[in-house]
């Protein structure tokens, strides 16, 4: 798994739709130009008195007209390779027919040159190619050779003068026009892919730890890690399975919500990499995916400040949910798993256990191995619980466990041991006895 990139369906169809709406506005300001173009050459053949010969080129105007039409209804490839191939026919015809070179009328195929490249996508490379040669031999014929038109227009230097001019002034601010708004456009289309860059990079941080999201964009096929000790939490809200019996699937998952935000509140400020959630049971790891030599006191204080959050939002939501907590330390594997919807996830007899501690618990209390337990001795008042008989597990496991009464009142003894931080503003306003 990856960062988006080019290949990315929502990036391609974001540039798509950007690209598609860029070209559309360059064939309309490109037509618009070469209509106009025409028009005067035919309004200049009139005044010449030379009408009956404009009538060659009134065709062409109603070519441009169904480019236009073309690329509004149906395809904008299409339109554009109408529009350019018309545009070619137009300048050769309008040379080699009435206007000689010193006219300067040949200096609109300066404005097709960069056009080419702008409208037709690369997947059209050999018209790309093909308009490309036509431009520049034609430019080569009607600039270099200069061939002398079939009806020969006679006009003062003077005047020839001025026509020349306002054409090459016209086809180069035309030219610097049109590359300008594609640059703009350009501009507004990357600004628009690196918002949805910046969005699909913060959904990636959300879903899995900033290290393995480094990894990630180096592109590494496979993530897996072995950790000697680490400590794994497991806490479970027990009491929700009935609750959802008697509620809307909306208003469950607004509560489950918010007591899951609080999780993820304490997680983030005490350093524990949240895993995931199953149902109503929320996985944590302390030393993961950054090694910590103190993991198993920074699991621990994550888990008591859990305790402490649901007391709070009992409260706040008139509720009677209680939660079961299991700890366990020791060796895990953790890496990236599956191509789609990919999670970061820990595997291992460590988190087998972990999850043993949590399910054989008992309601409002923590429960810890004895790996836990001989570290944090001292500092907690842990109460053994006696030998457990854990499923998967030869043998029996000596656990011992902590109730938020037992946290408490070590907490007003010692005033060494720092309380879990709480939340500062208020996260529930609604009560759950609203929902029912």
């Amino acid at each position: 798994m990856s960062l988006p990139s080019s290949n990315d369906p929502s990036v391609n169809a974001l540039g798509y739709t950007a690209r598609k709406k860029i070209n559309d506005t360059l064939l309309r300001s490109l037509v618009g130009f070469y209509l106009t173009l025409g028009i005067a050459q035919i309004g200049l053949l009139i005044i010449l008195q030379e009408a009956l010969e404009s009538l060659l080129l009134t065709p062409i105007l109603f070519l441009y007209i169904g480019a236009l039409v073309i690329g509004k209804h149906r395809d904008l490839v299409v339109a554009s390779i109408m529009f350019m191939s018309t545009a070619l026919i137009h300048i050769a015809l309008s040379n080699l027919l009435f206007f000689p070179a010193e006219f300067g009328m040949q200096r609109a195929l300066l404005v097709l040159m960069p056009s080419t490249f702008l409208l037709l996508p690369q997947t059209e490379e050999k018209w790309v190619n093909g308009f490309t040669i036509v431009n520049i031999l034609l430019t080569i014929l009607l600039e270099g050779i200069d061939p002398a038109p079939f009806w020969n227009i006679t006009l003062s230097p003077k005047v020839s003068s001025s026509i020349r001019l306002i054409t090459t002034l016209t086809a180069t601010i035309a030219t610097t026009a049109i590359v300008y708004q594609f640059y703009l456009s350009l501009r507004t289309q990357q600004k628009q892919l690196r918002v949805e860059h910046r969005r699909s990079e913060e959904l990636l941080y959300n879903i899995f730890p900033p290290i393995i999201v480094q990894r990630l964009k180096l592109q590494e096929r496979t993530i897996a890690d072995n950790y000697d000790d680490v400590t794994v939490i497991f806490a479970d809200i027990v009491g929700f399975t009935q609750l959802s019996e008697n509620i809307e699937p909306e208003k469950l998952l607004w509560i489950l919500n918010k007591f899951f935000g609080e999780f993820d509140q304490i997680a983030h400020r005490m350093g524990v990499e949240k895993i995931k959630t199953i149902g109503d049971a929320y996985m944590a790891a302390a030393g993961v995916p950054t090694p910590t030599p103190d993991h198993k006191r920074q699991a621990m204080r994550f888990a008591a400040a859990l305790l402490m959050a649901m007391e709070r939002l009992n409260v706040k939501l008139d509720s009677e949910l209680s939660i079961r907590i299991g700890l366990h330390s020791g060796p895990v594997v953790a890496g990236v798993i599956g191509r789609q919807k990919s999670i970061y996830d820990l595997w291992g007899d460590t988190v087998n256990t972990a999850s043993r501690m949590e399910s054989t618990g008992i309601p409002n209390y923590i429960q810890v191995s004895d790996s836990i337990y001989q570290e944090l001795k001292d500092e907690y008042p842990f109460h053994p619980r006696g030998a457990q008989k854990i499923k998967g597990k030869r043998g029996e496991l000596h656990t011992y466990i902590m109730s938020l009464a037992d946290l408490r009142k070590r907490l007003e003894e010692d005033a060494t041991l720092q309380a879990p931080e709480h939340e500062k503003e208020e996260t529930v306003t609604l009560h759950l006895s609203d929902f029912r």
